[in-house]
């Protein structure tokens, strides 16, 4: 039985973005996808996500509250 449904892969597609899934989850993730064509959208959103590479500073946290 699996452990992915739909009232909870939003959690394993957060650990998948993380790289924190074992081989095995990665697997039942994809396999979860495969059943639910009309999810499948959200795993293909992540590839429009980008994090910059460089570290992001904020000059001016001395002034914050």
């Amino acid at each position: 039985m699996s452990l992915i449904n739909k009232n909870n892969y939003e959690a394993f597609l957060l650990d998948y973005m993380e790289q924190n899934l074992s081989a095995d989850m990665v697997a039942e993730l994809m396999l979860f996808f495969e059943q639910n064509p009309e999810l499948k959208h959200e795993l293909e959103d992540l590839d429009e996500i980008a994090l910059p590479s460089e570290p992001i500073v904020f000059e001016g946290k001395n002034g914050l509250k």
